[in-house]
């Protein structure tokens, strides 16, 4: 649940750097650290999940063994998104 709602907060201030209203520097560092936040917290997860819940699921939810990757590698293109929007901001 944790990184589901740092990603969604990283994706409102991602996409808030446009706006005319905001400070387009400020909310570029913002969003890096928020998805760095992301990626710790996802790696975080990744090591402590417990095998047993994650390999007794029934085979034919056997894709559920590869989710605990695919949520780390959304939070690493986060972050690098938002590294390339902070490098440009600059």
């Amino acid at each position: 649940t944790a990184v589901g709602l740092l990603a969604i907060v990283a994706a409102v201030v991602f996409l808030s750097v446009g706006q005319p209203h905001t400070d387009a520097l400020t909310l570029s560092g913002d969003v890096v650290v928020v998805a760095l936040g992301t990626v710790l917290t996802a790696a975080v997860w990744l090591l402590t999940l417990d095998s047993t819940v994650l390999f007794g699921f029934p085979a034919e939810y056997a894709w559920i063994e590869n989710h605990r990757w695919a949520v780390l590698a959304g939070a690493v293109v986060l972050t690098a998104a938002s590294g390339l929007q902070a490098r440009t901001a600059l």
